[in-house]
C-alpha cells in the first residue's frame, strides 16, 4: 500500500491529485496531506541512501552492484526549473523565485562499432526548414531561459518563422528513399536511472559518478559524457568522467549554425544555402572550415567604427556562434562518435527533464527553499528508473522508529 502510495505521490500532478487516484484505483482513502507527508517521507529516506552512497564513493568504498560490465554506457546532465519559496512565513507564497534542479541521465546502450561512418549524410530532418526553425525556436526560446524571457522569445521568433515556412526548401524524395533504406545507426537505450537534485553542481557530480560507479560505468568499454555545451557540464566531465568520451549536444550546435547563418546575409531568403553548408561540414566533423568561416565574417563588422543596429546585431549572432564553436571544437568529431555507437545528441536527457518537470514544476505550483522539492525529486527520479530502486527500497527500508511497539506481558 506505501508503494501505491509514493506512486500516486511522485507521479501525479499534486498530492491532492494523488489521493483521488488512489480513493478511484486503489479504493484507498486518504488525503492529499498525508500523500505529501508519505512521499516526503519517503523521497527523504532515499536522499539518505543516496548521500550514504556519495560518501562511500567519495571513501573509495562504494563497489558496483551490477556483475555484468555493459559494452556502451552514456551520461547526460542538464537542468530545469523549479518554482520555490521562502518557508515558515506564515500563509501565501513569500519571495517567489526559480531555483535549477539538475538531472542526471545513465544509460546502458545497445550499438555497435562501425568500420567507417554508418550514416555519413545529413538527416533529412535537418535540411528541413520549417523543423529546423521550429527547433530553433524550441531551443533558443526556452531552454535555459527563465519563463518570462522565454515567452518574449517565443513570440520574437514567431513572425519570422511563420516567414521561413512558407519559404522551406522541400525535402528531396530520393534522399528521403535512401535514408528510409539504410538500417537503424542510433545506439539503442537499454536501462535507464536518474539522479536529480537542487544542490550545486559541486555536489551533483559526485552524485552522478557514485549512480555511475554503482552500474559499474567505468569499466565499459565505450562510454559517452553528451552535454549541451555550458561550461558546467564539462567542468563535471573532467572532474568525474576523464575518461569518458565528451560529446557536445550536435542539436545545440546546430541552433548556433543556424542563428550565424541568419546573420551572415541581409537577406532574409538568402541564408538557407550557407546554413546547409555549413551544417553539412558540422555533421562530417569540419568544424574549423566553418570557424574560419565566421571569423571571416566576424573581423569586418569588428572593424566598424560606427556599426548600425543591424550590423551590430549581426555581429553578435556571428560572435555567439565562432565562440561556441571554438569552446567545444575538441567535442564535434561527430563521424568517430558515430563509428563507435555513441549518441551525438542529448536529447534523452532532454526528454528525461519534461518527464521530472510534469511532477515538480506546474502553474502556481511552489516548493519550499530548498527542502521542499528535494525529496520529491527523489521519488520522482526512483520512479522514472529501471531498476525498480522504490520497489527495492520498500523492501529493505527498517520499521517506523516512531511507531510504538506493544511489549508481551512475562
Amino acid at each position: 500500500m506505501l508503494a501505491k502510495i509514493a506512486y500516486a505521490g511522485g507521479d501525479t500532478k499534486s498530492f491532492a491529485k494523488g489521493g483521488q487516484q488512489l480513493a478511484r484505483l486503489a479504493e484507498l482513502t486518504i488525503t492529499g496531506r498525508h500523500v505529501g507527508r508519505l512521499t516526503t517521507l519517503l523521497g527523504e529516506e532515499l536522499v539518505q541512501a543516496r548521500d550514504q552512497e556519495v560518501a562511500a564513493y567519495r571513501r573509495r568504498e562504494l563497489t558496483p552492484q551490477v556483475g555484468n560490465v555493459p559494452q556502451a554506457v552514456a551520461v547526460e546532465t542538464d537542468g530545469g526549473r523549479v518554482h520555490t519559496r521562502v518557508p515558515d512565513h506564515g500563509p501565501g507564497v513569500h519571495e517567489p523565485h526559480w531555483r535549477e534542479d539538475k538531472i542526471g541521465f545513465l544509460a546502458t546502450l545497445e550499438g555497435q562499432e562501425h568500420a567507417s561512418d554508418p550514416h555519413a549524410e545529413v538527416p533529412c530532418c535537418y535540411l528541413d526548414q520549417k523543423h529546423v526553425c521550429q527547433l530553433v525556436q524550441e531551443i533558443h526560446g526556452m531552454g535555459g531561459a527563465s519563463p518570462e524571457n522565454a515567452e518574449n522569445a517565443e513570440k520574437a521568433r514567431e513572425t519570422t518563422c511563420a516567414a521561413e515556412r512558407d519559404n522551406a526548401v522541400p525535402e528531396l524524395a530520393a534522399t528521403e528513399e535512401k535514408t528510409a533504406r539504410k538500417p537503424r545507426w542510433q545506439p539503442k537505450r537499454l536501462v535507464r536511472t536518474v539522479v536529480a537534485t537542487l544542490q550545486d553542481v559541486h555536489a551533483f557530480g559526485p552524485m552522478v559518478a557514485a549512480e555511475a560507479q554503482r552500474r559499474n560505468f567505468f569499466a565499459a568499454a565505450r562510454a559517452a559524457f553528451v552535454g549541451d555545451g555550458q561550461a558546467s557540464n564539462w567542468t563535471l566531465q573532467r572532474t568525474w568522467f576523464p575518461e569518458f568520451i565528451a560529446i557536445a549536444d550536435f542539436v545545440h550546435a546546430l541552433t548556433y549554425i543556424y542563428e550565424s547563418a541568419r546573420a551572415s546575409t541581409t537577406g532574409s531568403d538568402e541564408f538557407w544555402p550557407t546554413y546547409v553548408r555549413w551544417l553539412t561540414a558540422l555533421w562530417e566533423g569540419r568544424v574549423a572550415e566553418v570557424s574560419a568561416d565566421l571569423a571571416a565574417l566576424v573581423e569586418p563588422l569588428r572593424a566598424q567604427r560606427d556599426p548600425s543596429s543591424q550590423d551590430q546585431q549581426r555581429l553578435t549572432a556571428l560572435e555567439k556562434g565562432l565562440t561556441y564553436l571554438q569552446n567545444n571544437a575538441s567535442r564535434m568529431d561527430y563521424p568517430r562518435y558515430r563509428r563507435l555507437g555513441l549518441p551525438i545528441v542529448s536529447a534523452l536527457v532532454e526528454s528525461l527533464i519534461k518527464e521530472m518537470n510534469w511532477r515538480v514544476k506546474g502553474s502556481e505550483k511552489f516548493w519550499n527553499d530548498p527542502a521542499g522539492a528535494e525529496p520529491i525529486l527523489q521519488v520522482r527520479a526512483a520512479l522514472l528508473s529501471d531498476d525498480d530502486r522504490l520497489a527495492r527500497h520498500l523492501q529493505n527500508r527498517p520499521g517506523n522508529a516512531y511507531r510504538r511497539q506493544r511489549t508481551q506481558a512475562a
